[in-house]
């Protein structure tokens, strides 16, 4: 068997060798397989224009580190229903959520949540909310709802949580890593981190920006859900530094008391795809 010769190739073969090289480049770069994750990056999303279904979940999903379930004595506490007192407290009428909730049908089919539902700092992070369809209603004649855009709460909140002081705003322990999927919530929803007085001391002090973003939530992803507004608050609030926030495949509805979405200052990387946002009301929509 005769072996190539490296020394007497002429032009015209090196020619003919680099052709070749290139030719199975371009074959293998265009090849469907190689080109799937460009492909879909590069196409434009869909323009969503009616109501979506939410219901059981048959999407494959990336598998990340999540606190485990919660168990059946936590998810009675979360079905039952609300007390409104003078004061909020826990249990009564909301619930601090630290472990994965999935509700089943059964579950579903004993009535709406009642009680508003509070994710704060770590024991509210790394866990997933799939509804199963249900309703968190915070809509009138609930214990929870409140006409009064002064008074009335949230039905759920992403909440920092205040650890120490500092002149440059203290350190805060934002939720992080929560998806959020197949839920109905008649009420608002907010996601927040630095507040009050903390937060405008931060503002003075340079490096202000990223600081914000560091102790406010992030990773916050609402799968297939409808926000359903009551008309005394604005649905969805975005206050300061939240980052990297996504709402897919969702729709908010019903009514607002002003702008349908708010994104505050010094949020960052925020992701909306797919939506139907629609809710009437207010002075802008």
């Amino acid at each position: 068997m005769k072996t190539l010769n490296l020394r007497k190739l002429t032009r015209i073969h090196w020619l003919l060798l680099g052709l070749a090289v290139l030719s199975a480049v371009f074959l293998f770069t265009t090849h469907p397989r190689y080109h799937v994750a460009t492909l879909a990056a590069a196409l434009p999303p869909q323009k969503r224009t009616g109501p979506i279904t939410i219901g059981p979940s048959n999407q494959i999903t990336v598998k990340q580190v999540r606190k485990p379930a919660c168990s059946p004595a936590k998810i009675k506490k979360v079905l039952a229903l609300a007390k409104r007192g003078r004061e909020p407290k826990e249990g009564d009428d909301f619930e601090f959520i630290d472990c994965s909730l999935t509700l089943t049908r059964e579950d579903v089919l004993k009535g709406p949540i009642t009680k508003r539902l509070i994710f704060e700092g770590t024991n509210g992070s790394d866990l997933t909310v799939d509804c199963n369809g249900a309703t968190i209603d915070g809509g009138p004649k609930t214990p929870n709802f409140d006409p009064n855009p002064d008074t009335a709460w949230y039905m759920v909140e992403f909440l920092s949580k205040y650890l120490e002081y500092s002149e440059t705003g203290g350190l805060w322990q934002p939720p992080v890593n929560v998806t959020v999927r197949n839920c109905r919530i008649k009420g608002a929803v907010s996601i927040a981190g630095m507040a009050g007085r903390r937060f405008l001391d931060s503002s003075r002090h340079k490096g202000h920006a990223e600081r914000a973003r560091n102790n406010a939530p992030r990773n916050i992803v609402f799968d297939r859900v409808i926000i359903d507004g009551q008309g005394n608050r604005i649905p969805l609030y975005i206050y300061p530094g939240v980052s990297y926030f996504k709402m897919l495949d969702s729709e908010i509805t019903g009514k607002t008391n002003s702008v349908n979405i708010y994104l505050d200052a010094e949020s960052y990387r925020n992701t909306f795809r797919n939506n139907y946002i629609h809710a009437s009301g207010g002075d802008v929509n």
